[in-house]
């Protein structure tokens, strides 16, 4: 018999942590970088973004599936502010392109997520 994983956490609190996470690191690369045209360390800090909140939609969705309703939602929650309030053109492109990648990387989640299930499942038979 194999035993199930504990889950400490739910998908929406996780996801809530990863929408702050990405908060902090713009905000810390804000600081740090301080260059108010761009440049390349404020280009990989985005990267850096993008990356935590891949990474997190697809672990988040990967083990909750049904999840995928609210999980990139809610992790890029500060890009969608960003969006919403600021003019800049150059941000507004950076995060859409984040949020299209978190629903691609959620998608393939669910997917990885559906057939370990369903691997599981045959495997009890």
């Amino acid at each position: 018999m194999k035993t199930q994983k504990i889950k400490f956490i739910s998908s929406h609190f996780a996801s809530l942590l990863f929408s702050l996470l990405t908060f902090v690191v713009a905000t810390i690369a804000g600081f740090v970088v301080g260059e108010p045209n761009g440049g390349a360390a404020l280009n990989i800090a985005y990267m850096l973004n993008v990356l935590i909140i891949a990474v997190g939609c697809f672990f988040i969705v990967k083990q909750k599936p049904i999840s995928i309703w609210y999980v990139p939602l809610v992790c890029n929650l500060f890009g969608i502010i960003v969006i919403t309030t600021n003019p800049d053109l150059n941000q507004k492109i950076i995060y859409s392109g984040t949020f299209i990648i978190s629903l691609i990387v959620s998608f393939i989640g669910v997917w990885v997520g559906r057939r370990a299930a369903n691997l599981d499942r045959a495997s009890k038979i």
